[in-house]
Parts: structure tokens; C-alpha cells; sequence
């Protein structure tokens, strides 16, 4: 009777720690795709090229560039 008992402790137990490895197991499985998924998600993306800056401008005096172009005699 004391050996039934024990093997139904130990197989209730013993489910008890499968289902505790296996939730375990799923978890950290889980943590590392979301990981892998986070890291490499900005590869699949075209990438931006941010060195090169659009803008307009509007010249308002060329006196002084003709200065330096040229000399201080203007030739």
C-alpha cells in the first residue's frame, strides 16, 4: 500500500515539474524569438541614407564671394 502511494506521489510530482520545465522551456523560447525578431527587423527595411540634407537657399549678396573669387582688384 506505502509503494502505490509513493508511486502516485512521485508520478503527480513528477507532472507537476514536466509541466513546470515545459512552461519554462515555452517562456524562454518566446523571449529569445522576440529577441531575434527585434534585432533583425531593421535589415528587411530599405535603408535611409541621412548624410544628405535637402534644402533651398536663395542668395542675397555675392559681392563678398566675388571678393574672394577674384582678389581684392576684382580681376
Amino acid at each position: 500500500m506505502v509503494g502505490i502511494i509513493a508511486f502516485v506521489a512521485a508520478v503527480f510530482v513528477g507532472g507537476i515539474v514536466l509541466a513546470a520545465l515545459i512552461g519554462f522551456l515555452l517562456i524562454a523560447g518566446m523571449i529569445i524569438y522576440i529577441r531575434v525578431w527585434w534585432l533583425t527587423r531593421k535589415v528587411g527595411r530599405p535603408r535611409q541614407d541621412k548624410s544628405f540634407v535637402e534644402a533651398e537657399y536663395e542668395v542675397l549678396d555675392t559681392s563678398a564671394a566675388d571678393d574672394e573669387r577674384h582678389g581684392p582688384d576684382g580681376k
